[in-house]
């Protein structure tokens, strides 16, 4: 009879809490066609001359003030103090109400009002557990003994007692039947909860390996820093940005000096913390907008974005003077390490390779000239 929403979990999230309590308030504005349908057989009965329009009259004003009442408990935010925050017990134990009261008035037509108090209970379906059918039904049945018991005060003549006394059982039965298929009803939404958080579960599993992969593909393991098929990529994206918007960026391969003599003097693993290392102060001294790599072997790029070769030999002369201040210290040994680098500016519109070219060039000169130091090409 009323739309009603499955109770869920308490969310802590404000937001989540508040756009629930606007959804109950929704579904129960919703609820008011529910109401006129149900005001529809009771107008019926009347136009049948089952009774006066003082009945109508009656049943209009106790839905008014039930829709009040249960409106402002959510606006008010107290049905977040019950274990059903959407309180479908009370819900439907209120919209029971004006229909029992139509029963006592409709005489030999109470049969109808009894299909239509059964209607009330589908609404607790999907929501209410075994418990609250318990308490649902001996509330329904308890009015329809009132109903019967005030009848055989005041006009036994309209009693039946057989047939009471059957609807009665009737009643029993269905509202156990109902019980029951309710009870089936949330074991399959508990199994498909579970299923949907097992899903939720693999999904997110794979998009951790997902990721994990796109890191793989364009991270170097050792040093963490990018690849050389990462830098290739990000060049080709930068020389399709300067040739459209305009602008330039320059390219640097650094290399370190005497790498070989530190992996026969120290050993591998000592060469593996330098290279990290000289990871490290790249990522300090660059900045947030450019790009660095490891080229390959002891040798890294760097994509300078934005910058024209007279910045962009600066930057890469501070990197060289923090690499030869600073000292590799590892679980072995100490020491320090200088680097030499090649630097060269983007010439539109030439090919990429080209201008790594150029720069490893200029890194070659850098490394006959005397090392530690920077060459342009």
């Amino acid at each position: 009879m009323f739309p009603l929403e499955t109770p869920k979990r308490f969310s802590q999230d404000p937001g989540a809490q508040q756009r629930a309590q606007r959804l109950r308030e929704k579904r129960l504005l919703t609820g008011l066609v529910s109401y006129g349908l149900a005001l529809a057989v009771v107008v019926g009965a009347w136009l049948l001359g089952f009774y006066g329009a003082r009945v109508v009259l009656a049943v209009t004003l106790m839905v008014i003030p039930i829709n009040l009442v249960l409106f402002g408990l959510l606006r008010s935010g107290l049905n977040l103090r019950f274990r059903d925050p959407n309180i479908t017990l009370l819900q439907l134990c209120l919209a029971s109400v004006p229909v029992l009261y139509a029963m006592y008035h409709a005489g030999q037509a109470r049969g109808a009002f009894l299909v239509l108090l059964l209607s009330v209970t589908m609404y607790g379906l999907y929501s209410f557990r075994t418990r609250d059918f318990i308490y649902f039904t001996a509330f329904i049945l308890l009015g329809y003994s009132s109903v019967i018991l005030l009848m055989l005060f005041r006009r036994p003549e309209e009693v039946q007692t057989r047939v009471d006394m059957l609807q009665w059982f009737s009643v029993l039965v269905a509202m156990a039947q109902f019980s029951s298929l309710a009870g089936y009803v949330n074991r399959l939404r508990a199994r498909v909860r579970e299923r949907n958080q097992e899903l939720a579960d693999r999904n997110l599993d794979l998009e951790r390996a997902l990721e994990r992969i796109r890191e793989m593909a364009m991270r170097d393991e050792l040093t963490g820093a990018y690849n050389r098929r990462y830098l290739a990529e990000a060049f080709a994206l930068e020389k399709k940005r300067c040739e459209r918007e305009g602008g330039g960026f320059s390219f640097a391969i650094l290399d370190v000096d005497f790498f070989k003599a530190v992996n026969d003097t120290y050993g591998h693993l000592v060469g593996d913390e330098v290279l990290k290392g000289v990871a490290a102060v790249l990522r300090a001294e660059l900045r947030e907008t450019d790009l660095f790599g490891r080229w390959g072997g002891e040798e890294f790029a760097v994509l300078l974005v934005g910058a024209e070769l007279a910045d962009a030999q600066a930057t890469i002369e501070r990197i060289l003077r923090a690499l030869a201040a600073h000292v590799f210290t590892t679980a072995e040994v100490s020491l320090r390490i200088t680097a030499s680098a090649g630097i060269t500016e983007y010439r539109s519109p030439e090919e990429p390779d080209r201008t790594f070219a150029r720069a490893d060039e200029a890194l070659y000169r850098a490394k006959a000239g005397g090392r530690d130091r920077v060459e342009i090409g």
